[in-house]
């Protein structure tokens, strides 16, 4: 399948092969994992042929449901991770639990997620990827929780552009490409301004449409906004106007005031705000940073059939050639985790993750004809996450499960993994203590260390049994000990001293890191929304609030409420084979109409209205009426696909109808949106 979302980066992709072939890479000897060990999948490529795993000893391949129309996997910094298929934005936990799910209009555009600065997570569609001929489209912000803070249609003079070149910046504002230029958007929707000097639009000569020579756009947590263009880098103000323009090239990554552009030749870095060069030290570079690196000096790139280790200098480490004919590494997927191993997708969607030697760890071989790629995202215990059209949502985990901290509901990079010493989590010394806000001193000499926060001062010695807190003795459960080079230190005892609650998740292999005395964050945790129907073949979904609890009846799910705060609902599903052939939806209504008598006291029911939800026929109609003295009022949607009648029923009391269907716009929004009115 040729998706428009990676269009651009087709042509960046096929300009790197060419660019990057141009330089001598003396090829480094790179192990290769056997291949007659490969673990046959269920899952089938456009050739026909099984998808295949390499490194199944050491790895756990996890599949998902083959889909179609899957992109823009991406993660935020509590490890939620965020992504689309078909017409769904999807909210999952690093578990593979559904968290919250919206569906999205413009069930053939283009939807890919973004991280905001400030949290919010945004979606922009388009019907087309550059808004051929005034094409319009939707910008959506929702809050981490999965609620809608806003929506805004695009209107005719504003059609947005290829809807994966956007940002959201730290106030709340998101900056986007439009066919008339850069456009920066409040929260609500209003336009606070408009750059059109930087966009140059080509028309394509056998299309009637345009590409750009906008590459990218990034913002960060300090007001900064970064362009990347064809052939050059720009750094734009909180008003649009541009600050410095530089012709550089490369892969560009903002990251909290400092712009690293990295290419062949090394990595080069400037400050966002006045466009100074500063010298790269790269173990400044934070374990988040998207730079694909090695955390020691060593940076990742992609050259002509596979990738290279480079220095900062641009010197070549090794180069790792992949064995796949035709096809090539793409740097928009490229990650680094934060033991420097490297995770990329090919042009035909397979994975491969590496050492930071060039070792192959593991390979999942895709192998599609048609370009394709698998948007991936990694957790901090190297967890590999990934989307495709052949394999859904997926994920490639070692066989020894990793332990992965989270510090107030913010998942914890570390260098080296959590050792876990007689049932004692160890944490390297360093890393705890400055994630914990303490201040800290390492005596070379006599291997000891010395923490202080807010009054409190723990000293503790590799090798001991015993720390001092505040000039007391203390028994530690494990002594601090050296391994891999860093000095690991007990979490429980210095998170606790430090004053913070420690909780352990068995199942999930968490650790829960919250100050004492606080509220715990679970809002993310807590859907809003759950799919309860999804016909694929029909392309149909149905969703309900998540807080309601389903409980299973015979032929549907009953979900209870709360009547004196809010509804009820029914969802139940009837095989057309128990009817008349001829039986319509208009039919099931007037018999449902009758059964609803015996229930339901002075019963008034409204005309039904005919609905159309993509192609399948539906009917809506009210129901007021007495059940057990209580003075109710209900919707009633029925939907008619291939095989089944779904019937949607919502109810609440009287009194509290109007308000429901004030703050749902239609109280069948919280099944699906629907263009129906009240």
């Amino acid at each position: 399948m040729y998706r428009k979302a990676n269009g651009f980066f087709v042509v960046l992709f096929i300009a790197g092969i060419f660019l990057l072939g141009a330089i001598n890479h003396a090829h480094a000897e790179s192990m290769y994992l056997p291949e007659d060990q490969d673990q046959i999948l269920p899952y089938l490529n456009d050739s026909k042929k099984n998808v295949r795993f390499r490194g199944s000893d050491q790895f756990v391949f996890t599949g998902g449901e083959k889909t179609k129309l899957t992109t823009g996997l991406v993660r935020d910094q509590s490890g939620t991770l965020y992504y689309v298929i078909g017409d769904q934005l999807i909210a999952s936990s690093l578990e593979g639990d559904l968290l919250w799910s919206y569906h999205l209009s413009f069930s053939d555009g283009v939807k890919n997620p973004v991280i905001g600065a400030d949290g919010t997570i945004y979606v922009c569609v388009s019907e087309f990827d550059y808004g051929r001929n005034g094409t319009s489209g939707v910008v959506y912000a929702f809050s981490r929780d999965g609620v809608l803070k806003w929506m805004r249609e695009m209107e005719r003079e504003f059609p947005i552009g290829a809807s994966y070149l956007f940002a959201g910046d730290i106030n709340g504002n998101v900056i986007f490409q439009t066919e008339k230029g850069i456009v920066s958007m409040a929260p609500g929707g209003r336009i606070n301004w408009v750059n059109t000097g930087l966009q140059v639009l080509t028309k394509y000569e056998v299309i009637d449409s345009y590409y750009s020579n906008i590459a990218d756009i990034q913002t960060d947590g300090r007001d900064n906004i970064i362009i990347q263009l064809k052939d050059s880098i720009a750094s734009l103000d909180k008003s649009g106007n541009v600050i410095w323009k530089k012709a550089e090239t490369g892969w560009v990554y903002l990251e909290e005031g400092t712009v690293y552009i990295l290419s062949p030749e090394g990595i080069q870095a400037y400050n966002a705000a006045t466009g100074a060069g500063r010298q790269v030290n790269p173990e400044e570079i934070p374990l988040s940073s998207p730079l694909p690196h090695d955390h020691e000096g060593g940076f990742y790139i992609t050259v002509n059939g596979g990738v290279s280790k480079i220095s900062a200098d641009g010197t070549t480490i090794w180069t790792y050639t992949l064995k796949e004919s035709g096809y090539g590494s793409n740097h928009t997927t490229m990650r680094s985790d934060s033991q420097g191993n490297l995770y990329f997708s090919t042009n035909g969607a397979s994975v491969y993750s590496l050492d930071k030697n060039g070792n192959e760890r593991y390979a999942l071989l895709i192998q599609q004809r048609v370009f394709d790629l698998s948007d991936i995202a990694i957790d901090s215990a190297g967890t590999l996450y990934f989307l495709s059209d052949t394999a859904g949502f997926s994920r490639i985990s070692t066989v020894k499960k990793e332990i992965r901290i989270r510090l107030d509901e913010r998942e914890v990079l570390l260098p080296v993994y959590p050792t876990l010493l007689n049932n004692v989590t160890m944490l390297p010394m360093r890393n705890l203590f400055e994630l914990l806000g303490a201040s800290i001193n390492w005596e070379a000499a006599s291997q000891s260390v010395t923490g202080s926060k807010e009054g409190k001062k723990v000293s503790t010695t590799v090798g001991s049994t015993t720390a001092i807190v505040n000039g007391a003795t203390v028994v530690l459960d494990e002594a601090p000990i050296i391994r891999d080079g860093y000095t690991m230190v007990p979490l429980r005892f210095i998170a606790e001293t430090f004053g913070y609650d420690v909780a352990w998740d068995p199942e999930g292999m968490i650790i829960e890191l919250n100050r004492s005395g606080e509220e715990k964050i679970v809002s993310n945790k807590i859907p809003t929304t759950q799919t309860v129907i999804s016909d694929k073949v029909q392309r149909f979904y149905l969703t309900a609030p998540g807080d309601l609890k389903p409980q299973n009846l015979t032929s549907g799910i009953f979900f209870g409420g709360d009547l004196q705060a809010g509804l009820f609902m029914q969802m139940e599903s009837m095989m057309k084979e128990d009817f008349a052939s001829d039986t319509t939806v208009s039919d099931v209504e007037e018999i449902l109409g009758e059964a609803l008598k015996v229930l339901i006291n002075n019963m008034v029911k409204s005309k039904g209205v005919p609905l159309t939800v993509g192609d399948l026929k539906a009917i809506q109609f009210e129901v007021t009426g007495e059940v057990e003295k209580l003075k109710l009022k209900r919707l009633i949607t029925i939907y008619e696909t291939e095989e089944r009648f779904y019937i949607m029923q919502a109810w609440s009391l009287e009194s509290k109808y109007q308000e429901l269907v004030s703050n749902m716009k239609d109280m069948a929004g919280t099944f699906r949106l629907m263009d129906i009115g009240y």
